[in-house]
């Protein structure tokens, strides 16, 4: 049976050249009709009890309104203070809505007696953006059933993300205000609301099962510029307009690494994302060396690559942050904001 897709969900290549057609084939996420929206919690664990803390969410995390997909990982940039990292996603709303007000969701933070946090995002997918260099699954929206990979001719050209992005058609998608100043709940926690269209992005780099060429020549000569790009984004969050970065080596659910690493981050907006990708050094050396091991191994390519972009109406992200420093997350973009 033939996929049927959801017509308010089909991005359009108005920012194209003229006669544009990609020199490589790479692939967008299709989903069905009916599907609005997905959520994506991401729940961080700080200090020594990091492991055990996150070993307790992946439990909490079961049962009838369960999500979809679990993620674990331990982020490698910022390094210090160690923090473990866990990726949930649901692509019912009503589902996460149940797990967040019941019992499992109160006893994991209640409970908690370590620092910890969560990121709380809802991605329209009239506001959502991705990119495969192959058809995988084995990460994010990726996972989500009932997705069709398709064939995208929009990229190879400035703004080709912003095209793959449905609303962008009609919404400029501006910046909205500086991040407000957080809230305290009278219980150790600080929460952030998120200004309007705040962009987030998740990356995923795997290796699993990569030819030893192809994986050499990335340790070598890609991993080094991806690292330098989010240290560069840590450290220049005004100048960036980067208002949080982790770089994340993956791991399976009991902490073991596995051969995936990702990027999350959280952009004041979409230009922002743009002119970091347009006119910085460390951005232009990512997307040469990928470019150049692109063109080296083809469609053979044992290092697969994946993103996802969401921009965000104001109301769809939040945050909660507790006995957290003042940078973690998007705290420390509060006043730089």
């Amino acid at each position: 049976m033939a996929f049927v897709s959801d017509p308010e969900l089909e991005p359009q290549p108005r920012n194209a050249p003229p006669g544009h057609w990609p020199d490589f084939t790479t692939y967008y996420l299709r989903y069905p009709v009916g599907m609005r929206e997905v959520v994506r919690l991401t729940i961080g664990g700080v200090g020594d009890d990091a492991p055990a803390f996150i070993g307790r969410a992946v439990e909490a995390l079961q049962g009838p309104d369960a999500p979809l997909t679990l993620e674990r990982g331990r982020v490698m940039v910022p390094a210090d203070p160690h923090t473990e990292i866990l990726f949930a996603y649901w692509d019912d709303p009503d589902a996460h809505r149940r797990w967040s007000e019941g019992e499992a969701c109160a006893r994991l933070f209640d409970e908690a007696a370590s620092a910890h946090w969560r990121e709380t995002a809802f991605l329209p997918l009239t506001h959502t953006e991705t990119h495969f260099a192959q058809k995988t699954r084995e990460t994010g929206l990726g996972r989500v059933p009932g997705t069709d990979h398709a064939f995208c001719p929009m990229v190879g050209y400035w703004g080709s993300a912003r095209d793959r992005i449905p609303i962008a058609a009609h919404d400029p998608l501006e910046p909205g205000p500086t991040v407000p100043a957080p809230s305290s709940t009278g219980e150790g926690a600080l929460t952030v609301a998120a200004p309007a269209n705040l962009c987030t992005i998740r990356t995923s780099q795997n290796w699993q099962g990569s030819p030893a060429e192809h994986l050499e020549w990335y340790d070598q000569e890609v991993e080094p510029v991806l690292r330098a790009g989010v240290e560069h984004l840590h450290a220049e969050p005004v100048d960036s307009g980067c208002l949080s970065v982790r770089y994340i080596r993956e791991t399976d659910l009991d902490g073991n690494d596995v051969d995936r690493t990702c990027v999350l981050a959280h952009f004041r907006s979409m230009a922002d994302l743009e002119r970091w990708a347009r006119d910085h050094p460390t951005h232009h050396a990512i997307f040469e060396v990928a470019m150049e091991m692109v063109r080296r191994f083809g469609e053979d390519l044992g290092i697969r690559l994946f993103h996802e972009v969401s921009v965000l109406p104001a109301g769809r992200f939040d945050a909660a942050y507790v006995g957290c420093e003042d940078d973690t997350g998007i705290l420390r973009s509060v006043e730089a904001g």
